[in-house]
């Protein structure tokens, strides 16, 4: 573990940006800044827990053995905890800052799957349509 530190709860949370982005995950810190737009799950997922513990989150997702292996190679410290983590973690709580140049919106994700959904549906219909017409004419 060469080149990692020890952090607090409070310099996690001071990193919550798009372009700076620290998570904790089992009381070990990760730059996830990087990783930001790769995130399979978008990055409002990573927004949503920017600068803090995301433990529960992570594994309440049944992430696989290769998203394991890539947040292992984005650890960048452990957590060091102090007497007033008991009340700072829960006391923390981080708003996402967005880039000036862009912005985010947990709508558009769900805009974009609603736009997915509906044209697989038309495309379905479309197939069944078609499957149909083929059984009439035997």
């Amino acid at each position: 573990m060469a080149g990692t530190r020890d952090y607090t709860y409070s310099q996690v949370a001071s990193h919550n940006t798009k372009d700076d982005l620290f998570i904790i995950i089992n009381d070990q810190v990760y730059d996830v800044s990087k990783f930001v737009y790769e995130h399979p799950g978008g990055e409002e997922v990573l927004a949503d827990v920017a600068g803090r513990d995301a433990t529960d989150e992570f594994g309440s997702v049944g992430h696989s053995e290769q998203a394991k292996a890539i947040l292992e190679t984005l650890m960048v410290g452990k957590l060091k905890k102090t007497p007033q983590d008991s009340k700072s973690k829960q006391a923390v709580q981080v708003s996402y800052k967005s880039s000036p140049s862009t912005t985010t919106s947990k709508d558009s994700g769900i805009g974009i799957r609603m736009y997915v959904m509906v044209v697989l549906a038309i495309a379905g219909i479309f197939a069944m349509r078609k499957y149909m017409q083929a059984q009439e004419v035997k």
